[in-house]
């Protein structure tokens, strides 16, 4: 059992050096592997955060959307701005939020470079910086 290991791992520091540092580290070549036409490893960084952040990011967009339009496709929404946010970090793309009948994956406000300052500004303020999130928020939510 870890907790009898050389190092004590109740102490919240050694879990976060000795458990979820290595971890992390796995989980990021896991990414790599993924997507391995990305040699750029700053892009990768970003990329293998939103993989290992994805729960946060969906909560976060869900509930914004959820906030303005009701909750109705509120996830399905959240997903479309991920997997565009990818594609935006990859190749700098930013999405088309044109919305044409039975357009039902986005949502009905904001624009794209909106919702892509929005994802990023998320990214931020996981790593303890708020101020583009912030603003990205009050862009989105007026």
């Amino acid at each position: 059992m870890l907790i009898n290991s050389k190092y004590e791992l109740k102490n919240m520091e050694h879990y976060d050096v000795f458990i979820k540092y290595p971890l992390n580290c796995v989980l990021r070549e896991v990414v790599a592997g993924l997507n391995p036409e990305i040699t750029d490893q700053h892009i990768l960084l970003k990329l293998s955060f939103v993989y290992n952040k994805y729960n946060y990011f969906e909560n976060n967009l869900a509930h914004l959307i959820s906030s303005k339009e009701g909750g109705g496709c509120s996830i399905d929404k959240s997903r479309w701005i991920i997997q565009r946010y990818r594609d935006y970090i990859v190749e700098g793309t930013i999405p088309d939020m044109t919305i044409e009948e039975k357009c039902y994956w986005k949502p009905a406000f904001g624009t794209g470079e909106q919702w892509m300052l929005f994802c990023k500004g998320l990214a931020e303020l996981y790593c303890g910086n708020p101020k583009e999130y912030l603003i990205a928020f009050m862009a989105l939510n007026l």
